[in-house]
């Protein structure tokens, strides 16, 4: 009987053989980078076989492939970090750059300016060459600077209010007064103590010293932004595990969190490319958290098990 069942299983074996006919039939299949190998007496032993591990470039095209997320998990955690950083420096560069334009478009700045009379603040106190006045014919904007009031209150900005404007400024020679939307705001210009400026220094200190600011804004946002991405991508292993389980998958917690690193960057690069249009377009944030996650799953059939299920 023991010999009969021998033979069965002997032609099981070489059935399957048949079946693959690129199989070593002394060889069984590569799990976890090793491969358990027979020799002619029977004996195992196994061999270790480095994993794929696809060129630090290659990590950009093979996360829009949830297929390729395996292959992916054997990237090691350095390099999977500055992967995460060289992207995100490329997308806060790509946002820097249309900011820049978009501040540097002197001829615009200019054109404003230009309506302005020359004006100066000395000594707390508010100059002008001549007296400004804006009214808007849609009555959606009121500003009128003049240095013959000695100040003005908020009762006259809620008057202009009543009357059908949106928005207010008033500059008298000791105040400024402004009203946005049913929001009245006073600034005594004795608060500047004994700072001086006038149109000039606007144009040729303040605004190229608002530029260098912001400028430097972008360095803590990208710092920012890079915390942020590890720490959704953390959020999404979270939810990856629960459903692993729901799916019937032994999957480490460190290959999910690599999933879902490299899952997030669609919606990264998405967001970059739209933040560049002409027109303000933005995905809602349960649409971009769908997507990833549906990314991570994909994957979950191609992702090392820890164990067969």
């Amino acid at each position: 009987m023991d010999s009969f069942n021998s033979d069965n299983n002997n032609q099981d074996f070489m059935q399957n053989t048949y079946n693959n006919p690129h199989q070593n039939p002394y060889q069984e299949p590569l799990v976890n980078g090793y491969e358990s190998t027979y020799n002619t007496n029977g004996q195992m032993y196994q061999t270790y076989e480095e994993p794929e591990k696809p060129h630090f470039f290659m990590q950009f095209p093979y996360a829009f492939n949830p297929t390729k997320y395996g292959v992916l998990s054997n990237i090691n955690t350095g390099a999977m970090i500055g992967f995460v950083a060289l992207l995100l420096a490329v997308c806060t560069l790509v946002t820097y750059i249309g900011f820049a334009i978009s501040f540097n478009d002197t001829e615009a700045f200019n054109e404003v300016m230009d309506v302005f009379p020359y004006f100066k603040v000395d000594d707390g106190e508010f100059y002008i060459e001549e007296d400004f006045e804006y009214d808007d014919p849609n009555k959606e904007v009121y500003v009128y600077f003049s240095d013959d009031y000695d100040s003005f209150s908020l009762g006259d900005a809620e008057e202009l209010h009543t009357e059908g404007y949106d928005s207010v400024m008033l500059i008298s020679r000791t105040n400024l007064v402004l009203e946005s939307d049913g929001e009245y705001n006073q600034l005594s210009f004795k608060d500047f103590g004994t700072i001086s400026f006038d149109k000039d220094w606007i144009i040729d200190s303040l605004i190229p010293g608002l530029f260098v600011f912001v400028s430097v804004c972008f360095i803590f946002y990208y710092i920012a932004r890079s915390f942020w991405y590890f720490f959704c991508a953390m959020i999404y292993m979270l939810i990856a595990m629960i459903c692993a389980k729901i799916f019937h998958r032994d999957i480490a917690a460190g290959v999910l969190f690599k999933a879902s690193v490299y899952a997030k960057v669609l919606m990264t690069v998405v967001a970059c490319l739209l933040s560049v249009l002409p027109v303000a377009i933005t995905i809602p944030a349960f649409i971009r958290t769908m997507i990833t996650l549906a990314m991570i799953i994909a994957a979950f059939g191609y992702l090392p098990q820890r164990t067969n299920v």
